[in-house]
């Protein structure tokens, strides 16, 4: 099957321009059927020079597997998220430094960058700070520019710089938790979940961890409405079912007064009207 594909490949003038398009596909295929894991792909720029540094290493930190990565790239400047094709192949290699004009991208000293447009490739995607804060300030100015699968996949991707502690400031997640009280689609939602309650369980214990609760009740409150005070309508679909799931996790671990009443009127009936509801 490979080799079939390294044919067609070669055959086809799309691809004539890309160094692996002659021999590299057998490579490319093996190095992700021949891994259980995925990669962390990390994303730093030298906004002097407008280099981009893209390092990978795999989600199991003792596995030394590298990838061909598929890679695409929008940002402020050309901030097209439709066209998912690839724009460049990371070789398996452990760090490469690309002036983003090899990369063909548009891209302003100010300006933001997302890599993996609408999640087509499967790793996680990891940006310092500095990127953190120019992303921020899109979402706040208009949070609708970045697609919606994209603004989850910053929330999902913040997992494994908390749990390594490579935030280089506590600041920029808040900066980005902020932009949701704007957010109505509920991917978004779904993702952020796990990094609100792996904050509170970091912060319990501190003083800070009761401005904290208080924050996250000012930004999750109007969505645990519109889910829960409005009429339930029939075939939810999965992102509507596992939003709930989500929005009440997040509700009730900061005590968000709509949650508890909310969980206490269910268990009042389940004890005293003997009436069963759903798992949430």
């Amino acid at each position: 099957l490979f080799d079939a594909i390294q044919t067609a490949v070669a055959a086809d003038p799309t691809f004539s321009q890309q160094a692996w398009s002659q021999d590299a596909v057998r490579d490319i295929m093996l190095s992700w059927t021949h891994s259980e894991w995925i990669p962390n792909v990390s994303i730093a720029r030298d906004y002097v020079s407008n280099t981009i540094t893209i390092k990978q290493r795999s989600k199991d930190q003792h596995s030394r597997v590298h990838w061909w990565i598929p890679l695409n790239f929008a940002s402020a400047s050309a901030a097209d998220f439709d066209t998912t094709r690839v724009d460049y192949f990371m070789p398996p290699l452990e760090e490469v430094t690309l002036k983003a004009s090899q990369l063909r991208i548009e891209l302003g000293t100010d300006d933001w960058l997302i890599v993996n447009k609408q999640q087509t490739g499967f790793s996680h995607v990891l940006y310092n700070d500095a990127t953190h804060w120019l992303i921020a300030k899109q979402l706040h100015d208009n949070h609708t520019v970045i697609h919606a699968l994209n603004r989850a996949a910053i929330f999902q991707d913040l997992g494994p710089l908390i749990e390594n502690n490579e935030i280089q400031s506590v600041d920029v997640i808040f900066e980005l938790l902020n932009y949701l009280q704007y957010e109505d689609n509920l991917m978004p939602w779904n993702q952020v979940a796990d990094t609100i309650i792996s904050l509170g369980k970091n912060l319990f214990g501190t003083p800070s961890y009761k401005l904290y609760t208080y924050f996250v009740r000012q930004l999750i409150r109007p969505m645990f409405r519109r889910l829960y005070e409005m009429p339930l309508h029939e075939n939810l679909t999965n992102t509507e079912t596992l939003a709930r799931q989500k929005i009440m996790e997040m509700a009730c671990f900061v005590d968000l007064k709509e949650c508890l009443d909310y969980t206490h009127n269910l268990a009042h009936e389940y004890i005293f009207g003997n009436v069963k509801f759903a798992n949430d």
